[in-house]
């Protein structure tokens, strides 16, 4: 095959010019034989890529003597190939030349790349590689982004620990997850979030199996277990939207029956118990006063009760109420806004005159001594600021906690959470209307307007009067 036609042993030429079929024929073989001696056959892109990876090979081991031949090297472009190839003694014509120019083009950048990448990972320098200037850095300055760089021009997923950073910098979940993602890394190790297969997650549920709460000592019940599972898949799953990797290993991995969760078999309070903890019982800070009424007497949860503001207590449309919704600092499960108005026990004892007091001394939190702990400002509705000091449920929980085995109430099946519930069903018992006692509790399934404009739902009278016919067997005094 020359310049794309198969040639035998004639070459067709047309008789002109007087010319005889010997001259012809004679003039036919002087052709072949001239296109044979030049070896101009046609390549392949499959021929032409081998013989542009040799001149490659051949011109990054060239010698400076070499490097500076004009016919070898064009300044600033890299290896000539037609130099190069007069140099291998091959010779082809100028269109295959200029497929091998571009193949040789293509391969030696190609290198210089990959060169550029390793030398840049050594020099700790990634910013190159995306054409942004240098950081001057020290030991003692290594930012988050130059790690994940590194690792990126280097084709390395990052490591868990790294994407559970980003994970909680993009999400908003409560604060067991962090540890549940702690208590995998020790368990399974911090590898590259890419390296991870359904043997480590299935030994990380095996572990929960075994494993003792940290603090009481006991077996971890079924929802817990299953709630540090979830952490774990939930981290994956932002691994697979942020293209780390394409599978969740968690997912085939089996949760925990929730019937296997012995603490959630929630009671009321008995009239013995009740007394135990609202009148013989003894509760120095304002707040650990206060917290249990408020529980008791208007069914709200312990997050709620002290995270409330003095503003958040009203007496607008002649009913004094509270408003219980998210704030600045403040956060409503559901994000779902309520108003409940405050039961005459709470008046009695003295709430409104609390409420007068905070707004005169211009609190920030409803109570002056509840305890404190810093949160992102992204996760309590405050953007404007990283971190934000905010009431610490945990401590109020364990405070409680310790509260009532003081008080010698210890049955796990009564905690703080089931004063809310032996206030609802209190209200069940003795109210009037269903939906107004879930309107109170938080339960209604209002629609977005509702949501939205709390003062939309029932009338704060019917409320109140509502609230007002719970009744406990127990009298606290004032």
């Amino acid at each position: 095959m020359i310049d794309g036609i198969k040639l035998t042993q004639h070459l067709y030429i047309p008789l002109r010019d007087g010319m005889t079929p010997t001259k012809a024929r004679a003039y036919s073989e002087d052709l072949i034989v001239r296109a044979r001696q030049r070896v101009n056959y046609r390549v392949t892109e499959a021929d032409a890529w081998e013989l542009a990876t040799a001149i490659c090979s051949a011109a990054w081991t060239a010698s400076e003597e070499d490097r500076r031949d004009p016919e070898l090297f064009t300044p600033g472009l890299g290896p000539d190939a037609r130099g190069w190839l007069r140099r291998m003694d091959r010779t082809f014509s100028y269109e295959d030349q200029a497929i091998i120019s571009r193949w040789v083009e293509r391969v030696y950048q190609q290198r210089v790349r990959v060169e550029a990448a390793q030398s840049l990972i050594k020099l700790d320098d990634p910013e190159a590689l995306i054409g942004e200037a240098r950081i001057n850095r020290s030991p003692a300055h290594s930012p988050v982004e130059l790690v994940k760089s590194v690792r990126k021009a280097a084709n390395r997923t990052p490591l868990h620990s790294e994407v559970t950073r980003d994970y909680f910098g993009a999400k908003d979940r409560p604060a067991n997850y962090r540890r549940a993602l702690e208590q995998f890394r020790e368990q399974c190790g911090d590898l590259e979030i890419g390296e991870y297969t359904p043997d480590h997650c299935w030994a990380f549920r095996n572990w929960l199996n075994e494993t003792l709460d940290e603090k009481k000592g006991e077996p971890l019940a079924g929802q817990t277990k299953n709630n540090k599972m979830s952490a774990v898949s939930s981290v994956f799953g932002f691994a697979i939207e942020q293209r780390h990797r394409n599978d969740n290993p968690m997912r085939d991995v089996k949760l925990y029956p929730k019937g296997e969760n012995r603490k959630k078999k929630r009671r009321l309070y008995t009239k013995e118990e009740l007394t135990a903890l609202f009148v013989d019982g003894q509760r120095e800070a304002e707040w650990q006063y206060w917290a249990p009424l408020l529980g008791i007497y208007a069914g709200v949860r312990l997050r709620e009760a002290i995270q409330l503001r003095p503003t958040d207590i009203s007496h607008e449309f002649g009913v004094w109420h509270l408003l219980i919704h998210p704030g600045r600092g403040q956060r409503v499960k559901g994000g779902q806004s309520r108003v409940v108005p405050i039961h005459r026990e709470l008046i009695r004892l003295g709430l409104i005159d609390l409420h007068k007091r905070a707004i005169k001394e211009k609190r920030d939190w409803l109570f002056r001594d509840v305890p404190l702990v810093e949160e992102p400002g992204k996760r309590f509705h405050a953007p404007d600021v990283e971190k934000l000091m905010v009431p610490s449920t945990n401590a109020a929980t364990q405070w409680f906690g310790r509260y009532c085995d003081d008080c010698k109430v210890s049955d796990v099946n009564v905690d703080f959470h089931a004063l809310r519930g032996t206030f609802i069903t209190y209200g069940s018992q003795q109210g009037h209307d269903l939906s107004l006692r879930m309107e109170l509790a938080g339960h209604s399934k209002g629609s977005s307007v509702h949501q939205t404009y709390i003062y939309a739902g029932a009338s704060l009278k019917k409320l109140k009067k509502e609230i007002d016919a719970i009744r406990y067997p127990i009298r606290i005094s004032g």
